[in-house]
């Protein structure tokens, strides 16, 4: 049985792909699966499709477009390692990647969780990534309050965690991977290996889900919601997952104030936020942020 099985959502997007398959295929740890898994692509993946099989691996299509929560938790399903890695297709690993997280795993046996730096790249230009925003390690709730704290595809995970934290949130179509992280980082210690970045993230592509879909910030506000109100007893982690709520709501709120959304800011006004939500008010806020997204965007959800 292969140690770590490597899951990479595809959709569309051949040619990058194939550059995420073969940093996969030129691991220098090699005891792996990789499963890769095409969320209905409408263009032609036949050639990826062939990389991946001759290589000895899986390839899977789903029916209908789910999004990537829904590939990676099936890929996850396909898979039968203890560890499990993901890889976001746009991106791409450095050779050493498996062997150094692997390694740094077996000197520090008390972590289930881990990842590794990533270097940011804009249309194939390298950028620095803002100091707020790199890597960390430890207790990173607060962090992951705040932001993604952890990077999709430098995490190692056990299946353990996997399976206490349910996976990705299949409802939430961007943001899934910021859901997981809460979920994980209030209960676990994330560690971070040391080191030059062994990941490549690239950006700045016009299929980018985070470019697609403004205002990210109403799918981070819905999973601290749901987070609170799944938590009632963690009054000290509830306390500053509230501070990143109610800076959401704002934002939201504004939001809502500028474009004349008026469910939207009448709700955030209204809404008085304490330690233990209601759950109808994460059903509501559910209904309200999918709510008049054509205006002022074309685009529905």
């Amino acid at each position: 049985m292969p140690d770590v099985a490597i899951i990479v959502p595809v959709f569309n997007r051949a040619d990058q792909v194939i550059r995420a398959v073969n940093s996969v295929l030129a691991q220098s740890f090699q005891s792996f699966e990789l499963i890769v898994v095409d969320d209905a692509s409408t263009d032609d993946l036949n050639r990826v499709r062939q990389l991946v099989e001759d290589s000895g691996h899986q390839w899977k299509r789903l029916p209908s477009n789910q999004g990537p929560a829904a590939a990676r938790n099936e890929g996850v399903r396909l898979s039968s390692s203890k560890w499990l890695s993901f890889l976001d297709s746009d991106d791409e690993w450095a050779s050493q990647k498996l062997t150094s997280q692997w390694e740094w795993h077996r000197d520090n046996p008390a972590f289930s969780i881990s990842q590794v730096n990533e270097a940011w790249f804009r249309n194939g230009v390298s950028f620095s990534k803002p100091g707020h925003l790199k890597q960390g390690n430890g207790d990173l709730f607060e962090a992951s309050c705040q932001r993604c704290a952890i990077g999709p595809s430098c995490v190692m995970m056990t299946r353990e965690i996997w399976d206490e934290s349910g996976g990705f949130d299949e409802r939430f179509r961007v943001c899934e991977d910021y859901a997981l992280w809460l979920r994980i980082a209030s209960k676990y210690r994330a560690g971070l290996v040391p080191g030059e970045p062994l990941v490549k993230k690239h950006g700045g592509h016009s299929d980018q889900l985070s470019v697609e879909t403004p205002l990210l910030e109403r799918y981070r506000f819905l999973a601290l919601l749901e987070w609170i109100q799944a938590n009632p007893g963690e009054r000290e982690r509830i306390e500053t997952a509230r501070r990143s709520l109610l800076d959401f709501g704002d934002q939201l709120y504004r939001y809502g104030k500028k474009h004349a959304i008026a469910e939207w800011a009448d709700f955030f006004e209204r809404t008085e936020l304490s330690g233990e939500v209601d759950p109808a008010v994460i059903e509501n806020a559910w209904f309200i942020l999918h709510l008049n997204w054509s205006n002022p965007f074309e685009a529905g959800i």
